[in-house]
């Protein structure tokens, strides 16, 4: 379903974000439901965010908002990273091309609720490998006072990691993009 969503984007996206509201919930999902959130948000790497024309940018943002208010009611270690995997996947690409639209206000305002979910879970070791990968590219994809406020923070952290075997690949890389996304 995803692959198709070049041209028709609204339509595909609406039906990704139509199936994970059946699973939206204040409480922690069946595992026959987190297995198929899962795979919801697996097919959702395919999408592509476009930034321009104007109307592809709302489309976007709104989207955007959406998976970000979902991020951050995910509960669970596995949602959690898949969340954060597919986020990171689908603005990944966002980076080279966005320039002024990241200041949109609902997209700044999405960006800014994944980020905060990705601060609070890179805290955590368990989750850092998932995590930390989307604050970068969450600050690459954020208005220019958001990422002045933070990409310091995130060398420090990634400094202080590098002493640490098993993050050293993840850290180098974060920071080599952090060195190419900073203005």
């Amino acid at each position: 379903m995803a692959v198709s969503a070049d041209g028709r984007f609204l339509t595909v996206s609406d039906r990704f974000t139509r199936e994970l509201g059946k699973y939206a919930s204040a409480a922690q999902p069946t595992k026959e439901a987190e297995i198929r959130i899962e795979h919801l948000l697996r097919g959702m790497r395919h999408l592509k965010l476009r930034m321009y024309p104007e109307d592809e940018l709302e489309m976007s943002a709104e989207f955007m908002q959406q998976l970000a208010a979902f991020f951050s009611n995910a509960h669970g270690q596995n949602l959690k990273c898949a969340y954060a995997e597919t986020l990171t996947s689908l603005l990944h690409p966002v980076i080279e091309t966005a320039t002024a639209e990241v200041n949109h206000p609902v997209w700044a305002k999405a960006v800014a609720i994944v980020l905060s979910r990705a601060l609070t879970m890179a805290q955590k070791p368990r989750y850092w490998s998932t995590a930390f990968p989307l604050v970068v590219v969450s600050l690459g994809v954020s208005p220019k006072e958001v990422f002045l406020q933070n990409w310091s923070m995130c060398i420090e952290v990634v400094t202080a990691r590098l002493k640490v075997g098993s993050d050293q690949r993840v850290s180098a890389d974060d920071r080599i993009e952090l060195h190419e996304t900073s203005p």
